[in-house]
């Protein structure tokens, strides 16, 4: 029971406040977790988390300095990664593809790329060059063309091997 004026309590702990239905809680708590129906909303997923290299050698240290049955659990629970993963991290270590080994440089620090991104640059330039003189020669091989034909010489009647007549003539 409970009084009009305000709320007591008793010495045992227990109060004269009224009384919550169950079903009256749970259908609060029922429409509180029920999301609108019309929200556009997207929740993000999670973000793929990147660990360096130096992290999966502390990683690996750790598991290896595991003593006791339970502990590894413990240590990859605590870390929030999979078993998988460190025997993942093994394998890149055994490869050399972790500690600064030359295998995990990037390739622009790599001399032997620099080297070769070099010659590229150097090809691709000389290539642009021989592009454009094959240009001009095309453009001088035309106008030769059109010269030829308005001197009324064909193609047929002109030989390489010869030197026109009007050349040997303007020699002699």
């Amino acid at each position: 029971m409970y009084h009009n004026s305000s709320n007591h309590v008793h010495g045992n702990g227990e109060s004269d406040a009224p009384v919550v239905g169950i079903s009256s809680v749970t259908s609060d708590v029922a429409r509180s977790a029920t999301p609108p129906a019309s929200d556009p909303e997207v929740v993000a997923g999670t973000k793929r988390v990147r660990r360096t290299a130096a992290y999966k050698l502390r990683m690996i240290v750790a598991a290896d300095a595991c003593e006791h049955r339970g502990d590894l659990g413990a240590l990859l629970r605590s870390a929030g990664i999979y078993h998988s993963d460190l025997a993942n991290w093994r394998k890149q270590k055994a490869n050399g593809q972790l500690g600064g080994s030359p295998a995990s440089r990037s390739r622009r620090s790599d001399p032997a790329f620099q080297e070769a991104l070099k010659q590229q640059a150097e090809l691709a330039r000389e290539n642009r060059e021989l592009r454009r003189q094959l240009g001009r020669a095309k453009t001088i091989i035309e106008i030769q063309k059109k010269a030829a034909h308005l001197l009324g010489e064909t193609l047929q009647e002109m030989s390489l091997d010869d030197p026109p007549q009007s050349d040997i003539e303007s020699l002699q």
